[in-house]
């Protein structure tokens, strides 16, 4: 049996609907880590702008903000991360909620769990039993926004990510997220 670990619903919201309270300036890998009421945050209002242009907003010079902070080697890099990103357009804002007993403050478009290794491999698993094949595509360039959230979105399917160095930040050392679509 799987320990209790954190499981977040996250809904994509493409009109001025609020669920929860309004935040302003936050990560979408701190707010998966730190949730504990619902909550909604605009898409102007993520703090991290890899994030904003996931969810569709445009970022000039993204490939220049992806260097300066180190997470690519080049700006030919940082152009290559770019286009594999997988992107939402039209998302208004994003809406969170603690994903307890198979219930949440909404139907959420996707489950983000915050696993060990041991537990993703559980979780993974008891997909694959079913018949599941999973094909991971990760960057540990960017994490939450567009590996575990927006890929699964559009997809329909499970994915993983070990996080970005953003996402590193909030997660602990043996801590890793799972996106499952429903």
């Amino acid at each position: 049996m799987m320990k209790k670990r954190k499981v977040v619903g996250v809904k994509l919201i493409f009109d001025d609907t609020v669920i929860g309270r309004s935040v302003e300036k936050v990560k979408v890998c701190e707010a998966l880590s730190k949730v504990e009421e619902p909550f909604t945050v605009k898409v102007e209002n993520i703090s991290c702008p890899v994030a904003r242009y996931v969810f569709g907003m445009e970022e000039e010079g993204l490939e220049n903000v992806l260097l300066k902070a180190k997470r690519v080697k080049d700006l030919e890099a940082g152009k290559k991360i770019l286009e594999g990103l997988y992107r939402i357009e039209g998302v208004k804002a994003l809406a969170f909620s603690k994903f307890e007993d198979y219930s949440c403050a909404f139907k959420p478009d996707v489950l983000v769990y915050i696993l060990n290794p041991n537990e993703a491999y559980k979780l993974i698993r008891s997909k694959c039993m079913v018949g599941y094949f999973v094909n991971a595509k990760f960057s540990c360039v960017v994490g939450a926004c567009s590996e575990v959230i927006a890929r699964p979105f559009k997809l329909r399917e499970l994915n993983v990510s070990l996080g970005c160095p953003g996402s590193r930040l909030f997660l602990k050392d043996d801590e890793m997220f799972v996106g499952v679509v429903e």
